[in-house]
C-alpha cells in the first residue's frame, strides 16, 4: 500500500469516526447531504460549508487533506461532494457486510413494508437491557426517515445502508454484526 493510501486511510478513519459519534442525527445528515449533492462539484470552501452543515467540523490541515484525496480529476480545484459522502458510509462497511446489507435491502421500498421486517424486540441492545424498542426503533427512524413513520414514504437503499453503516461500528467482529443482522431483521 503507498503512503498516500496510508495517509487517505488515516484521514477517512479520523474523520469518519468523529462524525459518526452523532449516531442517528450523523445518518440523517448525510442522507441529506446524498440526496442534494448528487453530482455537485464543490471548492474547499463549498465543502466546508457542507461538512459545517452535517454537525462535523474538521479542520485546515484536514479540510485540505480531504480537498487532496477526493479532488476531482479534471480540476483538482474541486471535490466531487458525492464520493467524499460514500466514504463516509462506506467506511463501516466491508465487502462481507455490505454483501448482508445488499441480501437484506436490495432495492428501495416503502417504510411500512421495511417496519415489517424490524424485530425491535429482538435487537441485541433491547435484549440486553440497554435500551428499549422506542429506542432502537426512533434510532431506525430518525436515519431513515428523519423520525417520520407516514407507511407510504419511500425509503432508498442508500438511506437503508448508511443506518447499517452507523449501527455497524457497534460490531468491530463480523459474527457479532451476522448476529445482529439476524436478530433485529431476520437476515
Amino acid at each position: 500500500m503507498s503512503r498516500v493510501k496510508i495517509a487517505k486511510s488515516r484521514l477517512d478513519e479520523t474523520v469518519a469516526q468523529r462524525f459518526w459519534n452523532k449516531g442517528p442525527l450523523a445518518a440523517a445528515s448525510l442522507r441529506h447531504a446524498l440526496e442534494s449533492g448528487v453530482g455537485r462539484m464543490l471548492d474547499i470552501r463549498g465543502l466546508s460549508s457542507v461538512l459545517i452543515a452535517m454537525g462535523l467540523c474538521v479542520n485546515k490541515l484536514e479540510l485540505q487533506e480531504i480537498m487532496k484525496y477526493y479532488a476531482y480529476d479534471a480540476d483538482p480545484g474541486f471535490v466531487k461532494l458525492e464520493d467524499f459522502l460514500t466514504m463516509l458510509w462506506r467506511i463501516n462497511l466491508d465487502d462481507t457486510r455490505l454483501e448482508w446489507a445488499n441480501a437484506l435491502f436490495p432495492e428501495d421500498t416503502q417504510l411500512g413494508q421495511l417496519l415489517t421486517r424490524f424485530y425491535a424486540e429482538d435487537h441485541p441492545s433491547v435484549v440486553s437491557g440497554d435500551r428499549t424498542e422506542e429506542h432502537v426503533r426512533g434510532d431506525l427512524l430518525l436515519a431513515i426517515s428523519d423520525g417520520e413513520e407516514t407507511e407510504t414514504i419511500t425509503i432508498t437503499r442508500e438511506a437503508f445502508l448508511i443506518y447499517l453503516s452507523m449501527i455497524s461500528r457497534n460490531y468491530p467482529q463480523e459474527d457479532d454484526f451476522h448476529h445482529f443482522l439476524q436478530d433485529a431483521w431476520k437476515l
